[in-house]
């Protein structure tokens, strides 16, 4: 009998625990360092019961009854198939049965005892792990959006090859990256970019691309359907040709970005579309809900733009002027987003946030590195924490102060959202709020706008779902 992992399963030693991490839905199985011995030694490629098992047993220096591993392997490895991690394959050369997901809600699944996992997260607190890179490979780009967050006039600039291989090398050797993104600019635009991901695809990472897609071609479509999971996130503003144009500064943008959508979903490779709400747009969300849904792909919208990284922040002129409008986008979103509602009905009744509440994932499980090397907490985050000119990344991600006083962030330091009655609901961005108006010593306050936003949608979501 043959076992291989399917192409959209990730398998990692996080501070000698097992993680597993399935890309259909971001789901997780979480299971101690035996569990990740047998683990590690799974491929993508069919592999015999007997290989598997005389690889674990050289783990234990020989001294393992292989008969006895072997029993232990396969009752594993059924946990497993059932999970929809690995298939069982009769013959090497033989198809591929993927088992459906087993219906579980949970996106975490635990092969730990309840201390065991405390002690889990308790280390993994303390001791983070870099498991997302954001790389940006150029700035430059063949549209104009008028929202975008980076200025115009840097939109020229390539990394090197050397450079990009010698990123993807240095997460290897940390060994804990799963989800390695890359984005611009418009990724495509540079000249290397099909190296680029071949490269990423072969050292078994899980590749997203951020893009607008106007650039994909039939040999980019062969590249990201071969081997481990590719997805694709695309910049859509609208299905009206009108709108998105007017936004992209490109007449004929949106035609080709829809058309280049359906060549991605005919070859089966996974499409979302991320899109940001803004004056201009705004009453084209529910056009693009209906879109999404009937392609049955997702669609994130942002509430709002972020500032340009320059901090000359006249590219929020494009934000909603009539903040009441914000109801009926909310609406849009209860409306056609599956789970929005669930989501909804789970997080706001929950005892409230407290002072000591960490705020997000930025520097404590992800990083972004720009085309200079420099290498920030999040995308669109001016706040330089390291540079690959002149340190690792791994002694980045372990060493630098300013990454650690980022993951210090909690609650607190954001002394007005500590106070506020609806902070269940909002996103507090150190960011967003850091982009806006320049920090004092890590001590936040969110934008006016951003505050007055969140409002209308908590009163909104209060009416329509009756949750008090």
């Amino acid at each position: 009998m043959y076992y291989q992992l399917n192409n959209f399963v990730f398998v990692r030693n996080i501070n000698n625990y097992l993680l597993i991490v399935d890309k259909r839905d971001d789901s997780e199985l979480i299971g101690d360092y035996t569990s990740y011995l047998f683990a590690k030694h799974l491929d993508y490629s069919p592999l015999h019961i007997d290989t598997i098992v005389n690889s674990v047993c050289l783990e234990f220096d020989g001294d393992a009854d292989f008969s006895v591993v072997k029993k232990d392997a396969m009752l594993f490895l059924d946990r497993l198939i059932d999970f929809g991690f690995v298939s069982r394959i009769k013959r090497a050369d033989g198809f591929a049965d993927i088992v459906p997901k087993d219906g579980q809600s949970s996106k975490q699944r635990i092969l730990l005892p309840k201390d065991e996992l405390i002690k889990f997260q308790s280390i993994n607190n303390q001791k983070p792990s870099l498991q997302n890179i954001v790389v940006e490979i150029t700035q430059k780009c063949n549209e104009r959006c008028v929202h975008c967050y980076i200025p115009h006039e840097n939109k020229n600039l390539l990394m090197s090859d050397n450079d990009f291989y010698d990123i993807v090398d240095a997460c290897c050797e940390i060994g804990t990256v799963v989800n390695f993104r890359i984005t611009g600019g418009e990724c495509m635009s540079h000249p290397s970019f099909k190296k680029y991901i071949r490269y990423v695809k072969d050292k078994g990472f899980a590749l997203t691309l951020l893009t607008n897609l106007t650039l994909l071609d039939d040999e980019t479509i062969f590249i990201l359907k071969k081997g481990t999971l590719s997805q694709v996130q695309v910049s859509m503003f609208s299905v009206n040709p009108e709108v998105h144009d007017r936004i992209t500064a490109v007449p004929g943008s949106l035609e080709k970005t829809m058309k280049n959508i359906e060549k991605l979903e005919a070859a089966g490779v996974p499409v979302s579309i991320a899109t940001q709400a803004m004056e201009i747009n705004k009453d084209s969300i529910e056009g693009l809900y209906e879109y999404t849904n009937k392609h049955g792909i997702n669609l994130r919208c942002d509430w709002t733009i972020i500032a340009k990284e320059n901090r000359c922040n006249e590219n929020l002129s494009y934000r909603i002027r009539d903040l009441s409008n914000y109801k009926s986008i909310c609406l849009t979103r209860l409306k056609h987003c599956d789970g929005y509602e669930k989501e909804l009905r789970e997080e706001l009744p929950r005892t409230p946030k407290t002072q000591n509440t960490h705020l997000c994932n930025a520097g404590t499980n992800g990083l972004y590195i720009d085309t200079n090397l420099f290498v920030h907490p999040c995308p669109g985050w001016d706040l330089i924490v390291g540079d690959l000119k002149s340190d690792s990344l791994s002694d980045i991600w372990n060493k630098s102060e300013k990454l650690q006083k980022v993951r210090d962030v909690v609650l607190k330091d954001f002394p007005k959202c500590a106070k506020c009655d609806i902070r269940n609901l909002c996103s507090i961005c150190m960011a967003q709020a850091d982009m806006e108006k320049v920090a004092n010593d890590f001590k936040f306050e969110m934008p006016e706008y951003v505050c007055s936003m969140y409002r209308v949608i908590y009163d909104t979501i209060q009416d329509e779902l009756k949750l008090n």
